[in-house]
């Protein structure tokens, strides 16, 4: 074995408030110094070395991680208006083919945007969203072609496939068209990437001449964007970690300003969204967890109770409807769906799922009439899959579920729910997977992941690549730790 290397120590300190920190490797920070080059190859010639032996091993679990993936697959299509919407991928190729087809029987399929032609030509390329226009004749997409994670929006008439001279630059990826389909909301980007400013475009007027709605001057929020479930309002939003604002606006009518809902105060984090003449919102004022509160169009700053606080459970997001509201919940760190009515707080339901251990999210649901809840779920042990929820007779129908390549049998594959005590007497959950030949006893190997922060939770969901490790007799386990979110 050839030696590992050391790099060579020396004695810069930085003070900072008062106290000399010590950072002997202060050296590497200049990467394209020879001696961080050499350094670095010696790291690199000493890892290709001591791993030598598994060579064959690592090539054999790639070929096998990668065999599982269905390179050629499509997306479960959604009903928006006359349309179903989908997107698919091709084998061989790098990027989704946008599709749509008229909600009838043997109809045709249209390619709305072929994001392997966009790319061509590019050495980097991310679509970052796309949105077609109420009257779907249009499409709004945006791109980052150079990695600057500044975006460029276009649009496409979708009636003779041309795209519109005119383009949107330093944008970021949120889109929201007024219901005229003759313009649309956007947002531009700071030196920073940071979403601080709201413009309305005109569909065939210049950048230079688009409205500024909102100026976000505070560096620590960033601006966001959405509709109303009925399509009748526009909102925006400001977000700091601990703090926000939304302001909402008419989607009908282009001349008219946004309104503040209820300002912004310090600790206060609200996000709203409406349907015919209510307004819904979720509130952590006085609430950790969050709580669902109901307030009129009219006077959206007057806010009443619907769902108070739980110490237990998250509310995470809402779809509302014209009898009941749709909410997602966290308990125990396992999501739920509750299907609340809006007229009686005592009658409301959970659909069943079928594992103890899974997560759910929702699908785009654009219809705000429909029978039918759209909401994706998997497990560690079952593949990605697409669930039609029938309200009224409370019926999970599955509409797709992802196809694994090779010998796959979840049968032979257990997922459960652990707990390990910490410091205080708090309770981590873990979700351990494994084969059911696999015996917790300690003696086999482990592959742990974890995460814990800014409140985004790890989710229980699926991977084709643990299975190779499985199949090996390993013990997979993600760690739901504090901050996360999960509890």
């Amino acid at each position: 074995m050839i030696q590992q290397p050391t790099p060579r120590k020396t004695d810069f300190s930085t003070i900072v408030h008062g106290y000399a920190l010590a950072d002997p490797y202060h050296w590497l920070k200049q990467k394209d110094t020879q001696e961080v080059l050499d350094y670095l190859h010696a790291e690199n010639a000493y890892m290709k070395q001591y791993m030598g032996s598994t060579e064959q091993l690592q090539e054999q679990l790639y070929a096998e991680m990668r065999g599982r993936i269905k390179e050629q697959d499509s997306t479960v299509p959604e009903k928006s208006g006359e349309y179903l919407y989908y997107s698919r991928t091709e084998e061989g190729k790098q990027y989704r083919i946008f599709c749509r087809k008229k909600d009838i029987n043997d109809s045709p399929e249209e390619v709305i945007l072929d994001a392997n032609l966009l790319a061509e030509g590019h050495p980097y390329f991310v679509l970052g969203n796309l949105k077609w226009s109420p009257d779907h004749r249009f499409i709004a997409y945006s791109c980052d072609m150079n990695g600057s994670e500044h975006f460029s929006i276009y649009v496409k008439d979708l009636t003779n496939g041309t795209i519109h001279p005119e383009v949107l630059h330093g944008a970021d990826t949120a889109i929201e068209w007024f219901q005229g389909s003759h313009a649309f909301l956007y947002l531009s980007l700071d030196s920073t990437r940071r979403a601080y400013k709201v413009f309305r475009h005109h569909l065939g007027t210049e950048q230079e001449t688009d409205a500024l709605l909102i100026h976000e001057t505070d560096e620590a929020f960033f601006l966001g964007l959405d509709s109303s479930r009925d399509g009748a309002y526009l909102f925006a939003d400001a977000s700091s970690k601990t703090t926000s604002e939304v302001w909402m606006m008419s989607a009908t009518d282009t001349n008219t300003e946004f309104l503040s809902i209820m300002g912004r105060t310090h600790n206060h984090e609200y996000s709203v969204t409406s349907y015919g003449s209510a307004l819904y919102i979720l509130s952590n004022e006085k609430a950790t967890n969050f709580r669902l509160m109901v307030a009129n169009i009219q006077t959206p700053s007057v806010w009443t109770e619907f769902i108070p606080h739980r110490s237990e459970t998250r509310l995470q997001w809402i779809f509302p409807y014209a009898t009941y509201i749709i909410i997602g919940e966290r308990t125990a760190g396992i999501t739920g769906m509750r299907i609340q009515s809006l007229s009686d707080i005592q009658d409301f339901h959970y659909p069943d799922f079928p594992e103890p251990v899974y997560e759910i999210y929702p699908g785009k649901n654009y219809e705000p009439d429909s029978e039918t809840f759209q909401i994706h779920y998997s497990s560690p042990i079952t593949p990605p899959s697409v669930y039609n929820y029938h309200i009224s007779h409370k019926h999970l129908d599955l509409l797709k579920r992802d196809t694994i390549k090779g010998d796959y049998n979840p049968e032979e594959y257990i997922t459960e729910r652990h707990y390990a005590e910490v410091e205080h007497g708090i309770k981590v959950p873990l979700t351990i997977t494994r084969k059911r030949n696999c015996v917790l006893n300690g003696q086999s190997p482990a592959f742990m992941i974890g995460y814990g922060s800014y409140g985004f939770s790890l989710p229980p969901s699926f991977s084709s690549s643990i299975i190779s490790l499985m199949n090996r007799g390993f013990i997979c386990v993600k760690a739901h730790i504090r901050g996360g979110g999960d509890m």
